[in-house]
């Protein structure tokens, strides 16, 4: 026979007839252990969604090759099925192994699948979006632009591809699954040239977060049910690495590209085993329609680089990288790309240019929202003080001269008075225009640089835009009216000022358990200094969306002649009880001015009165000492938390601050 038929017809005579053949390696065959091991669908969809996928496993003990194979959407009982082919031949051809054991993922779109370890994707066509890097299976039949998931009575069948039009026979399955709409187990029927029909469709629920999925034996029975479960989706499940972001790291150097000089991106494998076998970089300027690419070089089995050209001043270039290994995986970093892709920006930005775009007094996003920027500054307060990935940055005292920076993995901690410079993403974080931090992208260039606040004339230009970011100083006299309301981060007091507003908050000590003094309720302050920040909105002043955050005593100034960074009291030590242990002690020693009355008194953090140390007056200078035992006017002890011990003398006053630990 085989000298007279032509190999492709003695191997279809093979299948049809169901006759033991001995054959070289071939392409996709009916009896071939090739699996849909998993289908995420939605019944209740109308149009096709990004995450639903099919997914192949080869369950056999040798290679599947998938040249020519068929996937057709078995939900229209006969009618328009939609077809999708692999390249090459039916049943002739080596080019598209499946190797055993390995998972093969296929999407609908792989614009928006969310999925890294993408392998091919099913193009429509006209109306599909083609994404280059991904190879397609490319429709063959049907009406449908691309694979439906979503129909009633839906099913998927995987066929050695001799027929592609709207019918597929049974004696071509190789395998399948058919579902009513409900989506539970025992609505799914498990095809293959033995069994290969379509269950009457009916009114039902789905669960967009689930997908049908083989159990974990593996084994098709072509009838049961039993070899089907419905779980959350997870695409490719036992690869040895997912080559995602927890397995992939990129990034580029140096982190300010210089007009015209390449930019080296590296791609890094975190695990020694990821066995990465080819890294291709595609980049291109923004706004360009499409991507040019190039192959990365390996410099270890981990490490793979590549140079992208140099650009102009200001250019964007976004990029991302398809990775392979040497299971035959692939993914992509990022993940969503190419729709959205890594970047970065040629040259600096000033931070006022990307602060002033931001509409005034609206919490609108900046025009360089969602974009990278590299800008320099000088850190305006000690990273940590406010939150433990968080720090302001600012170049001079300008109008909108100050940003916020974020550090998600915390690892770029400058301290106050750093000029460093910062490289990210630009992002509107709770009305605050926001700078995303690449990693290993911040600098520090020197230390000790002197941060001059902006001033602010009123209370009310403490909302304006022009402030965000920016530490400021508020000139009184300003009245404190309202007690210290709220807690943590949303904690705040109100001051006000010839008729005019503003809300000084944030929480007092955490989380680096320094922070700043409460005033009682109509104390005078003679300035106030802070970082501008966002504030929640309150039924009681909904408008306001920026406020004062200070950052230590100095700067709730109750004395303006005072210096910001002088100690309020010469010495505060604490001294142990040694016959009391458990009781607390705490010595104060002050320096009252000679010449007035003065009084030195103990205040809690919402500004109430505790204890009353001492009072009198002195002829001559000196030091004086008073012993608190940590308890009220009344002889109670009290809680922890933070207190505040004020030496008032004729006019002027100073604060420190005591942390109190049962």
């Amino acid at each position: 026979m085989r000298a007279i038929f032509p190999i492709r017809t003695a191997l279809l005579a093979c299948a049809w007839a169901a006759i033991a053949c001995t054959q070289p390696a071939v392409a996709l065959q009916v009896g071939d252990q090739v699996r849909i091991s998993e289908v995420h669908y939605d019944p209740e969809s109308v149009t096709e969604e990004p995450e639903q996928f099919v997914e192949l496993y080869n369950a056999g003990t040798s290679v599947a090759y998938l040249d020519g194979a068929v996937i057709t959407d078995e939900g229209n009982f006969g009618f328009n099925e939609a077809t999708f082919q692999f390249p090459g031949t039916p049943l002739t051809g080596t080019t598209i192994p499946l190797q055993p054991g390995a998972f093969l993922l296929l999407v609908v779109d792989a614009t928006q699948s969310p999925y890294s370890n993408i392998v091919w994707e099913f193009f429509g066509g006209i109306g599909d979006t083609d994404v280059p890097e991904i190879a397609n299976l490319v429709k063959t039949s049907g009406l449908a632009s691309d694979l439906r998931l979503g129909n009633d009575g839906d099913g998927v069948t995987l066929s050695v591809g001799i027929t592609t039009g709207n019918i597929i026979p049974c004696n071509e399955v190789v395998d399948g699954v058919s579902w009513e709409s409900g989506g539970g187990a025992s609505e799914a029927t498990g095809m293959g040239a033995g069994v290969c029909s379509d269950p009457s469709p009916h009114s039902g629920q789905s669960n967009g977060n689930q997908s049908l999925q083989r159990i974990q034996n593996g084994n098709d029975t072509n009838a049961s049910t039993a070899d089907f479960g419905v779980a959350v989706r997870t695409p490719g499940v036992g690869r040895p690495c997912a080559l995602d972001g927890t397995c992939l790291s990129m990034s580029y150097f140096p982190c300010t590209p210089l007009v015209a000089f390449t930019v080296e991106l590296s791609l890094f494998a975190l695990e020694a085993n990821a066995g990465l076998t080819s890294v291709r970089i595609f980049h291109r300027v923004a706004g360009v329609a499409t991507y040019d690419s190039l192959d990365a070089t390996a410099v270890t089995s981990q490490l793979f680089r590549a140079d992208l050209p140099g650009q102009v001043n200001q250019t964007r270039v976004q990029y991302y990288a398809v990775v392979h290994d040497g299971a035959g995986n692939t993914a992509r970093v990022p993940s969503r790309a190419p729709s959205v892709p890594a970047e970065y920006r040629v040259g600096p930005t000033t931070i006022a240019t990307v602060q002033g775009s931001v509409v005034e007094d609206s919490c609108g996003s900046s025009t360089y929202a969602g974009t990278a920027v590299n800008v320099r500054g000088v850190v305006s307060h000690r990273a940590r003080e406010f939150a433990d990935d968080v720090f302001y940055i600012q170049r001079g005292n300008g109008p909108s001269a100050g940003i916020r920076v974020r550090s998600a993995d915390g690892a770029f901690v400058p301290d106050l008075g750093d000029s460093v410079s910062v490289s990210g993403m630009v992002e509107e974080q709770n009305c605050q225009t926001t700078i995303e931090l690449f990693p290993w992208c911040g600098d520090v260039h020197t230390t000790h640089r002197k941060v001059k606040p902006r001033s602010v004339a009123s209370p009310g230009q403490v909302a304006a835009e022009a402030n965000e970011g920016m530490l400021v100083t508020l000139r009184g006299p300003c009245m404190i009216v309202t007690p210290w309301l709220g807690q943590g981060d949303a904690a705040e007091f109100a001051v006000t000022w010839a008729a005019e507003a503003a809300w000084v908050g944030g929480d007092t000590f955490q989380p680096d358990g320094i922070g700043f003094m409460v005033p009682p309720v109509g104390a005078t302050l003679d300035s106030i200094t802070g970082i501008v920040a966002a504030r929640a909105l309150t039924s009681s002043d909904p408008t306001t969306r920026l406020r004062i955050e200070p950052r230590r005593d100095y700067d709730v100034d109750l004395d303006i002649s005072d210096a910001p960074d002088a100690t309020p009291f010469d010495v505060v030590r604490l001294h142990p009880n040694p016959a009391r242990p458990h009781r607390l002690q705490v010595t104060i020693e002050f320096a009252p001015p000679a010449g007035a009355p003065f009084a030195l008194t103990v205040y809690d953090a919402a500004g109430r009165r505790v204890r009353q140390l001492a009072t009198g007056s002195r002829q001559a200078a000196g030091r004086d000492r008073v012993v608190w035992d940590g308890t009220d006017d009344a002889g109670r002890a009290v809680g922890a938390g933070a207190y505040f011990v004020r030496l008032r003398a004729g006019d002027t006053s100073t604060i420190a601050k005591l942390l109190v630990l049962r």
